[in-house]
Formats: C-alpha cells, structure tokens, sequence
C-alpha cells in the first residue's frame, strides 16, 4: 500500500506517534504550526498526492479535518452567501451581552476555563449566531468533501475506493445540556 496522512491537527505528528504506518504524511509539526493548513489545502495535497502514485499499488489515505471546532471562524464569503449578512453584520446585530461574553474567549477552549464564562449564558440570538457560524464551517467541509469525490470520479479512481466519513462529535448548542 501507498500510505499518506493528510491533516491540521497538531494532535496527529509524527511527535505524538502518529506517523507510523504512513509512508507520506503531508506536513510535519512545525509546517503545522507555520502554514495551518485548511481542509481545502488538505484536499488539494491529498489530491497531488494520490495524482502521482502508481494506479497498480493500492492507496490509503487519511484526510483529517480538524474544523468544525471552536473558535468557529467560517469563509466570510461562503457566511454571506448562506445568510445575507456578513460575519460581522451578524456580530454587530448581537446583544452586548453576548458581545461582552463572546469576547472572553480566544482560539482556544481553555479560555472558557480560564474565564470561567458558559456560552449557555447566550441569548436565543447569540446562540444563533454560534450554530451559523458552526453550520457555514460543515457547509464548507461538505463542499470540500464533495470536490474530493468528483475528483476521484472524474479520474476513474472512485469506483475502487473504499471512504469512510467520520466525525468525532457535534455540538450541543445548550441541548442535552451541552454546548
């Protein structure tokens, strides 16, 4: 088997181990932390990857989105295109309230430890602008997806394709009570 390991979670380096068994992985730690890849550059290596192997070898690959996660942070353009407004119309339109605790967080999900704010304290419309912002980064997740299969068909690779999708979780949104 060709083996390659396609990902933007630093969780996946070869410092943590995860580098065995994959004959290419596609970016080490610190290209990680230098290009912080998206999953539109992910399909695109896996794509140049999987273009230049030997059709006659069977092929493994591993392709790893990391997003949707907090801080959700979508394509403005694609966020306009679904709702009208733009990500920061959206933004400015929300309560103080919500503005104020919202600013409490940074890129990373310790800050909520840190400061010790709940985003089950949102209004209705705050926790509406979260689930946009989460559904226009699975939007673009799908649509990147979906370049990814049309490629594999237009190249005659998709018949002889084994795909499994999988998603670790989703959000709560103050259901279950989650967020």
């Amino acid at each position: 088997y060709n083996t390659g390991a396609f990902f933007s979670n630093m969780i996946l380096t070869e410092e943590t181990g995860f580098h065995q068994g994959f004959n290419h992985q596609v970016l080490d730690f610190q290209e990680l932390i230098s290009k912080n890849p998206t999953y539109p550059d992910l399909v695109k290596y896996s794509m140049e990857w999987i273009g230049k192997l030997n059709p006659n070898r069977p092929i493994f690959a591993f392709i790893h989105e990391f997003d949707p996660h907090f801080p959700y942070i979508p394509e403005k353009s694609l966020f306009k295109s679904l709702y009208g407004v733009s990500v920061e119309e959206s933004y400015s339109s929300l309560p103080e309230s919500d503005k104020n605790l919202l600013s409490w967080f940074g890129d990373d999900w310790k800050d909520i430890l840190i400061h010790k704010k709940s985003l089950f304290d949102l209004s209705t419309q705050g926790n509406d602008y979260m689930q946009k912002l989460y559904d226009a980064e699975i939007f673009r997740v799908d649509n990147e997806f979906g370049r990814l299969t049309n490629w594999l068909k237009r190249t005659g690779k998709f018949d002889d394709s084994f795909i499994v999708f999988m998603s670790d979780h989703g959000e709560g949104f103050g259901d279950h009570p989650f967020y």
